[in-house]
């Protein structure tokens, strides 16, 4: 049983593919898998190899275990995984699984998924969040605006640093385009960034600041109580 800690490594990251969103991949994929996915990538290692618990990832992608195996299934066919069972200590089965990810990525934090975000966001904003950060970025004015909000002293030298120590960008794409690419129907587009602001993925815009495109956290930006966590695994999966 998984339960939500006060300490965790906030810095720890992984490179999502880009490869992945760009051929839609992910958007064929159901919104079980596409909640699952990242959380099994957020426990591989240098080796891209990874053997978490069914019930772990089930807590961290805030589905049920029944939804959880459906998802796995899912990412049976998915050409970048491959999926082999060992056997424990203890005697039972358990999924290794070895995630064959390309050069180019964007960095997903962890700490999304131990802050309770990602559990609690809709499934919907699941599926739509990955394309909003491969689509993400602070190219032209964008830093500087950025570097303004955030109380920055820009300089161009420093550019580098600012970036890779972003807590958000800007993403761009039209709505239509994020639908096709999170696998989504236009109707739920407005409910799962909704669901994204609630949960502090998204962030609502400034009036100061004209940004044309959506704010997309790349670090938390809010946390939920590890107490309201833990209490809410208790009476979900202790049930199953």
């Amino acid at each position: 049983m998984y339960y939500f800690l006060e300490d965790y490594d906030r810095e720890q990251n992984f490179y999502f593919s880009r490869e992945w969103i760009e051929s839609g991949a992910w958007a064929n994929m159901s919104k079980a898998t596409k909640a699952n996915l990242p959380v099994i990538c957020s426990h591989c290692d240098d080796e891209g190899i990874c053997f978490p618990g069914q019930k772990r990832i089930s807590i961290l992608s805030g589905l049920s275990e029944r939804s959880t195996v459906e998802g796995i299934k899912g990412l049976k066919s998915f050409e970048h995984i491959n999926i082999a069972k060992r056997e424990s200590r203890h005697g039972r089965l358990a999924n290794v699984y070895e995630i064959r990810r390309s050069n180019r990525g964007f960095p997903v934090y962890s700490s999304i998924f131990h802050a309770g975000l990602w559990l609690m966001a809709s499934r919907s904003a699941k599926a739509l969040y990955m394309p909003l950060r491969c689509y993400g970025g602070l190219s032209g004015g964008l830093i500087d605006i950025y570097a303004d909000i955030e109380g920055l002293d820009f300089d161009l030298d420093e550019y580098r640093e600012i970036y890779k120590g972003r807590k958000w960008e800007v993403c761009d794409a039209t709505e239509e385009f994020l639908c096709r690419k999170a696998g989504i129907h236009r109707n739920s587009f407005k409910s799962a960034m909704d669901s994204l602001i609630k949960v502090g993925l998204v962030l609502p815009p400034l009036e100061k600041y004209h940004i044309e495109g959506y704010r997309v956290a790349v670090r938390p930006m809010i946390k939920y109580k590890r107490d309201y966590l833990n209490l809410m695994v208790k009476e979900r999966y202790l049930k199953e």
